[in-house]
């Protein structure tokens, strides 16, 4: 073959395999059903890597966030036969999104049954909203007198535990039906069974040493709360914020078991508690 030849072919190979393609990421996803995200954070001392998995529910802001900037980014896709190591994952079935900060790859069956993989630069944070914390909300009909909503970050579980609601990390313990940190609480009580001082004085007697304690009062959801803050000058003691809300002949005790943070009060100002509507006859 000759020279004129050889880098006539080599420039056309060159061209094929840069060209753009225009892909819709809705036609390979199910708009109705969760997508897992997996976020990847490697310790700078020890070097070891710990994955964090959350989910991204349908109807979410992160889910229309996602398909919107799918929608806005069509084109300039270009195939790629490499491997990558994401910090950041969006998979569902045979679908996969990986983002490391300049530059996404997504990963898909075509209709024809054939692996495909392409990858696009992008603007350096474009998709940090992946693993930005949203918030979402947890409804439940504590009983047949009432509802009990709040909201809680994405990133947390929010579970039924025994008398009470939780939310923390979520932990894996299947010897214990508790499966998170309980960082939040709300336990629910009858008003009838003990008084207050009765509970603050349980939770003073977690700590040893010498107890700072400061009482006032706040508004939730335009009722009025009972609020007491526990701190040890004991390093190793937790710290306690309690707050004590009566409705409905029932003592809410809502608990932060963690150090004073904006979120818990964005949590407990959250909370709704409303009577359940009885049907009209």
């Amino acid at each position: 073959m000759k020279r004129t030849n050889i880098i006539l072919t080599i420039i056309t190979l060159l061209t094929i395999s840069s060209c753009s393609t225009e892909i819709s990421i809705e036609k390979y996803i199910d708009l109705n059903s969760t997508l897992t995200l997996t976020i990847n954070k490697t310790n700078d001392q020890t070097g070891l890597t710990k994955s964090e998995t959350r989910k991204i529910e349908p109807n979410s802001e992160k889910f229309k966030k996602l398909i919107d900037w799918a929608n806005k980014n069509l084109d300039n896709w270009k195939s790629t036969p490499a491997s990558y190591i994401a910090k950041v994952a969006v998979t569902q079935n045979n679908f996969r999104l990986l983002y490391n900060q300049t530059f996404v790859v997504i990963g898909f069956t075509d209709n024809d049954g054939k692996a495909q993989q392409y990858s696009k630069i992008v603007e350096k944070g474009e998709l940090d909203f992946l693993t930005g914390v949203s918030w979402v909300t947890y409804r439940d009909t504590v009983n047949v007198g009432f509802v009990m909503t709040f909201k809680y970050p994405d990133n947390l579980v929010a579970e039924n535990i025994q008398n009470g609601k939780c939310i923390g990390d979520k932990i894996e313990n299947p010897e214990n039906d508790i499966t998170n940190s309980m960082k939040w609480c709300i336990w629910m009580k009858d008003t009838s069974d003990y008084p207050i001082e009765h509970f603050v004085s349980s939770e003073k007697s977690i700590f040893k040493g010498r107890v700072t304690e400061l009482r006032d009062t706040i508004s939730i959801n335009n009722s009025k709360a009972f609020r007491v803050t526990l701190q040890s000058d004991n390093r190793n003691d937790p710290y306690r914020q309690m707050i004590y809300l009566k409705k409905y002949s029932t003592l809410f005790e809502i608990i932060n078991n963690y150090c004073a943070d904006k979120d818990f009060e964005t949590f407990y100002n959250s909370l709704t508690i409303d009577e359940t509507k009885k049907p009209s006859h």
